[in-house]
């Protein structure tokens, strides 16, 4: 009947359920999204969804191949780009995070956590002049952004350490 959900419809409300706390369902909305994404391999929605959960899960690999499938499908994904990003910099592949981070930086000036992210690893790649450019951009969209002050404040003062803090 009309009233029935698509599969798409359960996977996402599945989704929601386990990113709003009820994690016990978390196998069931992986499962209900891997059915998704085989029904239309087109949707965005539903792959980012199974990335996100497959990055919950700690199934990184699976977790990268669908951000790379949503950035494809939509290169401007901003939250594909970060989670990507994120896992790419976890893995030590620094330069291929800022390389995927700066575009969409560059469009989303305002993200605190894009751009504490992508301010991050420039310095630990040595570019302090660059993680301080972006540190100084973002409080200029959110000028009280207590650990971006505390980062800014911090790498100022550091000489040529930086605050160490792990990308999330």
């Amino acid at each position: 009947s009309d009233l029935e959900p698509s599969e798409r419809d359960l996977a996402l409300g599945y989704y929601d359920l386990v990113t709003t706390g009820h994690t016990a369902e978390r196998e069931r909305a992986l499962e209900l999204l891997r059915s998704a994404v085989k029904l239309d391999e087109e949707d965005q929605k539903t792959r980012l969804a199974l990335g996100i959960m497959l990055q919950w899960s700690k199934d990184t690999s699976a977790a990268e191949q669908e951000y790379r499938r949503v950035l494809q499908l939509d290169p401007l994904n901003l939250i594909a780009a970060v989670n990507l990003g994120t896992l790419l910099a976890q893995a030590g592949q620094l330069q291929a995070a800022v390389d995927l981070w700066n575009p969409a930086f560059d469009r989303n000036k305002d993200n605190v956590t894009l751009g504490s992210n992508l301010a991050t690893v420039e310095c630990l790649l040595g570019r302090k002049d660059d993680s301080l450019k972006i540190l100084r951009t973002i409080l200029i969209y959110n000028p009280d952004e207590q650990k971006v002050l505390g980062a800014l404040h911090s790498l100022e003062s550091k000489g040529d350490s930086c605050p160490v803090t792990k990308p999330t």
